[in-house]
């Protein structure tokens, strides 16, 4: 005698399999999103591209740590305007200043000056030898700026 109702071969519903399967690439989906996610600043995700695409902009490091105290052109704020900064100053001397403020105060006889001129020290800014690198070649061809510089508006 043939049953009253089919027989089936598999305890779960054919939509059990699709929500099981949905719930697995959302569960993926979400483990690779915090893995990306714990990425810290000043740290570079993996690049296959060429290294010279990869890095800091100079331009944006300066936009985001320097303006609230130096201008390129705009004249003096709390520190001196780096108009040209590049040309009264050579490179390593800006990498040591721009890296270590403090341990330049206390040893460079320019820095002291700068001090005394100013009435203030500049912090640490605790910038990656990268951003270092990128704001000091910013700062040596800044390109065209407003006239106001890139101080606060």
């Amino acid at each position: 005698m043939p049953p009253d109702r089919p027989t089936r071969t598999c305890p779960h519903r054919p939509f059990d399999l699709a929500r099981l399967m949905i719930l697995a690439g959302l569960v993926l989906l979400a483990t690779s999103l915090a893995i990306l996610g714990t990425t810290t600043r000043g740290e570079a995700a993996p690049s296959t591209g060429p290294a010279s695409q990869s890095g800091p902009d100079g331009a944006a490091v300066f936009q985001a740590r320097c303006t609230g105290c130096h201008t390129i052109g705009g004249g003096t704020l709390v520190g001196p305007d780096l108009k040209d900064v590049s040309k009264r100053r050579t490179a390593p001397w800006l990498k040591s200043f721009i890296s270590d403020p403090p341990a330049m105060f206390a040893t460079d006889p320019t820095a002291q000056a700068l001090r005394k001129q100013f009435s203030v020290t500049m912090p640490k800014l605790g910038l990656s030898p990268a951003e270092v690198d990128a704001l000091v070649t910013f700062l040596g061809n800044p390109g065209t700026l407003p006239s106001a510089g890139w101080g606060p508006t």
